[in-house]
């Protein structure tokens, strides 16, 4: 990783300092990019890579140099290991602190030990999951949530909104997540720091 720093500095004197083409920037950002995906995939995880690409997009301006960033191509979160499509509207549930963009391809993302979202959508996904297989408690002190409930066979946590009557399943909740979230005083807060944003999440069809 320490290594990587001084070649991407080089990089950017070196592409700040003259005049380059759309195609020598763009093989630049590939050279660093790849430098940089190296980097953290050797320290188990892809912050080197994510570090190398930011640092080198963006150089260069006017003429037919490329002076908007792109785009990223996914959005990770690097709690439960599972990549989205920009549009999905599960991006919106992923926290800050475990919100990943990816700006390379979808063989790299899994490389990297991530998986594809199933049912990435421009809107929340929804199934059809069966309520009878989740182990409810209500919650009457709770002003979010009606009741709250675990699969014991699979481990996903399904809530159902007090304000709403919806329901929502989040996939594999660690036991002890649950167990924290059963027995929490305010349990709006907790699924708000501990579960929302940091789990796969659909809506349940009623």
């Amino acid at each position: 990783m320490k290594r990587l720093v001084p070649l991407l500095l080089l990089l950017c004197l070196t592409l700040c300092g003259c005049g380059i083409s759309l195609d020598e920037y763009n093989k630049a950002v590939d050279a660093a990019y790849d430098k940089g995906f190296s980097a953290g995939r050797d320290n188990g995880y892809i912050d080197g890579y994510e570090k190398g690409f930011n640092d080198a997009i963006g150089i260069g301006s006017g003429g037919d140099r490329q002076t908007t960033p792109p785009a990223p191509t996914f959005i990770a979160n690097k709690s439960s290991k599972v990549y989205h499509q920009p549009d999905c509207a599960s991006v919106d549930q992923i926290s800050d602190e475990n919100r990943l963009e990816w700006y390379g391809t979808e063989e790299e993302i899994q490389t990297a030990g991530f998986t594809a979202h199933s049912t990435c959508s421009g809107k929340v996904p929804s199934t059809d999951y069966d309520l009878d297989d989740v182990d409810f408690i209500e919650t009457p002190d709770s002003t979010a949530f009606t009741q709250i409930g675990r699969n014991p066979d699979t481990g996903d946590v399904v809530v159902q909104f007090k304000e709403s009557g919806a329901y929502y399943v989040y996939y594999d909740v660690p036991g002890e997540v649950w167990d924290d979230f059963e027995s929490a005083d305010s349990k709006g807060s907790y699924y708000n720091m501990e579960i929302k944003g940091n789990y796969d999440c659909e809506k349940i069809e009623q």
